[in-house]
């Protein structure tokens, strides 16, 4: 099984988050989070969801806080995956495009869900709780 990571900045001065658009492939034009696989270089989970956030955005995350843990499921097992989903509130830098995501803010009381795949809709209410779920 596959271990992937999932992060969402949020900013609760400005009461936003931000999520990114994905450019190309299968989910063009989704909004999610930000992460990727996690690589046999990474010391830790954590780490992963650091540097994949780096190079999505370019912004460098502090203390991101585990809150959830979504296993998918594929007939071809070979495409299972176990993704940990952090949400973020310290962060240095200012978040920039990449060659895979568009970096975009939305206000909190205005997320657009029916915008987000189908595992990240159903998901979401649940980590959006931060209560740790699996």
């Amino acid at each position: 099984m596959k271990l992937a990571t999932i992060c969402y900045l949020i900013d609760k001065d400005k009461n936003r988050i931000l999520l990114g658009r994905k450019k190309y492939g299968v989910a063009k034009g989704i909004l999610n989070g930000f992460g990727g696989k996690v690589e046999e270089a990474d010391k830790s989970i954590k780490d992963a969801v650091i540097r994949e956030f780096f190079e999505e955005t370019s912004v460098t995350l502090i203390k991101p806080t585990l809150s959830g843990i979504i296993h998918f499921h594929y007939q071809d097992v070979s495409k299972n995956a176990c993704a940990y989903i952090y949400l973020c509130e310290k962060w240095e830098g200012e978040p920039k495009e990449s060659k895979e995501m568009e970096v975009v803010w939305f206000d909190l009381d205005n997320i657009p869900i029916n915008e987000m795949g189908r595992m990240t809709k159903f998901g979401f209410p649940h980590f959006w709780k931060r209560k740790i779920f699996w």
